[in-house]
């Protein structure tokens, strides 16, 4: 096996994750000295899993579409189909965050976004970070609720440096 690293940021609507995906990817450059790689979305559990089997060995892999997020929006998965998936997600070490909203972030989102005006849906939002965390809970290593405050970043890091210390 491959030794990759792949952090999975898991969460609903209206959470920043490719704001995070960008600061972690940031930290762990000049905390560790290490680039990790930005994966974007793909299509499907195998679609992903191919693009990390095309990685170098000793890579970080920074995702906010993992591939076991299939088994929580698709239920046309038959049960070896989703141990296909689970067997795609456990082939490589990884951190799983899920990242749930606390309330909307109306000014980093507008500014992030540059949009004028922005009414998300808090209670759906909120709703599927509940699914997200039953769904797959014995499969998130670490929850943190998102604010506007910065120290989700310093946690996140601090956690991936403890969970994998030779980064």
């Amino acid at each position: 096996m491959k030794k990759i690293l792949v952090i999975n940021l898991y969460s609903g609507p209206y959470t920043p994750t490719t704001y995070l995906k960008g600061k972690i990817q940031s930290f762990i450059k000049e905390k560790c000295g290490v680039q990790a790689i930005m994966l974007n979305e793909y299509k499907g559990p195998f679609e992903m899993s191919n693009a990390l089997d095309k990685q170098k060995e000793g890579t970080i892999i920074i995702t906010e579409t993992p591939v076991l997020m299939n088994l929580v929006f698709n239920d046309k998965y038959d049960a070896e189909s989703k141990y296909k998936i689970m067997l795609n997600h456990k082939k490589y070490d990884s951190i799983n965050i899920l990242v749930k909203m606390q309330r909307p972030l109306i000014s980093l989102i507008d500014s992030y976004n540059k949009v004028e005006s922005f009414n998300p849906d808090l209670d759906h939002a909120l709703e599927i970070d509940d699914k997200i965390k039953k769904e797959l809970t014995s499969n998130i290593d670490f929850e943190f609720i998102f604010t506007e405050k910065e120290n989700i970043l310093s946690e996140i890091s601090t956690k991936i440096i403890q969970t994998f210390p030779k980064i």
